[in-house]
């Protein structure tokens, strides 16, 4: 009898042992898995954006080198694309059940989600931005990812520098695009921000080639390696 109380005082132990392990357990694995949820999101986000990858430095940790020689996709059929990819993202990370979360992991699914939402809420306003305007634009960004963000370290950094150079024609035609398919639905900026944005385009382009501080950044850091 007395060895019958033991072994239901042993069970009991062990039942509740079990219990108590059961619920860390559970967020433990709800845990893994909805960070790699996160961190899949963001890698799939910063992967096609190779211009992201160069101001994050990201190139080592996504084994993405050669985005270094690459321009992030300015073209409307790219960013709708993008837009349903985050749709998309919405779906499956409503799937998750939140009330199954730690408060970290909660706080983590509630910033994503509100974030997918408000791109969601942008996507019925596409083509209301304005993509080149007096504060700046694809003729701002390009100069400075080149002259602030491209390192060169390197030989093979400054033939991405070039590469990066070559493609500046397809991001301008993308953004031209763009602007024209903006156009074409009633959407411009002011024309004080049109003016203004000319007047600064104008002025970068001024330079002969040799004179041009694109090339003359390249070449003093060329003569530096």
């Amino acid at each position: 009898m007395q060895a019958k109380n033991i072994l239901l005082v042993l069970i009991l132990v062990l039942s509740l042992f079990l219990q108590a392990c059961a619920t860390p357990a559970a967020h433990y694995n709800n845990s893994l898995i909805i960070n790699n949820f996160f961190e899949d999101y963001f890698r799939n986000s910063v992967i096609k954006n190779p211009e992201r990858i160069s101001y994050l430095t990201l190139q080592k940790k996504y084994n993405a080198e050669s985005a270094d020689a690459k321009l992030t996709d300015r073209s409307d059929t790219f960013g709708l694309q993008r837009l349903q990819e985050n749709n998309d993202t919405r779906t499956t990370l409503k799937r998750f059940d939140r009330t199954a979360l730690s408060a970290a992991d909660k706080l983590s699914y509630d910033v994503l989600l509100d974030n997918l939402q408000n791109l969601e809420n942008d996507e019925r306003f596409f083509y209301h931005g304005y993509d080149l305007n007096q504060m700046g634009g694809v003729h701002t960004e390009l100069p400075t990812l080149l002259l602030d963000l491209h390192q060169i370290n390197s030989l093979r950094d400054a033939e991405n520098y070039v590469a990066r150079l070559g493609q500046f024609k397809t991001a301008f035609t993308q953004t031209i695009d763009g602007l024209k398919q903006r156009q074409q639905r009633g959407i411009a900026p002011p024309r004080f921000a049109l003016e203004k944005a000319l007047t600064n385009i104008k002025k970068f382009i001024e330079p002969t080639q040799t004179q041009h501080v694109l090339f003359t950044n390249l070449q003093k850091k060329t003569d530096a390696l």
